[in-house]
């Protein structure tokens, strides 16, 4: 039912952003961040077409490997050798694939339940984000005891972050009504696309280069995937 895809997803959502804030803690986010975008839409697709019976075709496998791999051209932390030599690297790793399949699941979840059972999108993640209200409030009042002073001093971030990341995934859930699950996954990431080259051009970060050629990968990728509807 509706309601139990609502609490597996709030579950998952509530697992997921504590697994994030721990990678971050013991990874690099150069490896834990491109290998969590990386696997996570890789995983939801293979789900999608296993689980929701989404059709797939040698052009759309094409594409999402332009995806995955553009991701991982754009990051460029989690090399070969870096990980043979660095523990940080290879525990970023771990992190990663663990949080990637944390957001394949949630994913093919969420677009069941828009897809098949008929949920609205707005009206679902409202649902999710009060569960999760409930699932984290008592943490964060014990963990966190100047949680009232926070909310205030942070407040225009907060309802800043809330409203346009709420938007965000409420547009995710709307476009899984109208396309499958395997497509709008990877093609969420063209959000790193627009993330990179802004990193490179506005905050002069460097290696426009390479950065230009993951986002021709993820480009193409996403292409190929509108095509192979």
């Amino acid at each position: 039912s509706i309601w139990i895809a609502v609490a597996v997803s709030a579950a998952v959502h509530t697992i997921y952003f504590r697994a994030l804030q721990r990678g971050y803690a013991v990874g690099d986010l150069s490896v834990v961040y491109p290998v969590a975008r990386g696997t996570g839409p890789l995983l939801a697709s293979i789900g999608a077409i296993v689980w929701l019976d989404e059709p797939v075709s040698a052009v759309s496998l094409a594409g999402l490997a332009g995806v995955v791999v553009g991701i991982f051209v754009i990051a460029g932390g989690a090399s070969p050798a870096r990980l043979r030599r660095d523990p940080r690297a290879r525990r970023g790793l771990s992190w990663g694939l663990a949080i990637g399949a944390l957001i394949a699941l949630y994913t093919v979840n969420d677009g069941r339940a828009v897809a098949k059972l008929g949920a609205h999108p707005l009206v679902y993640y409202w649902a999710i984000s009060v569960v999760q209200a409930v699932l984290l409030a008592p943490w964060v009042m014990r963990s966190q005891p100047g949680w009232p002073a926070m909310l205030v001093d942070s407040r225009t971030v907060i309802v800043g972050v809330g409203v346009v990341s709420s938007l965000g995934y409420v547009l995710v859930l709307e476009a899984m009504r109208l396309a499958p699950v395997s497509v709008i996954a990877p093609a969420r990431e063209v959000s790193m696309l627009v993330a990179a080259l802004a990193g490179a051009i506005w905050l002069r970060e460097g290696q426009l280069g390479r950065r230009l050629a993951g986002a021709a990968l993820i480009a193409a990728g996403v292409g190929l995937l509108a095509g192979a509807r």
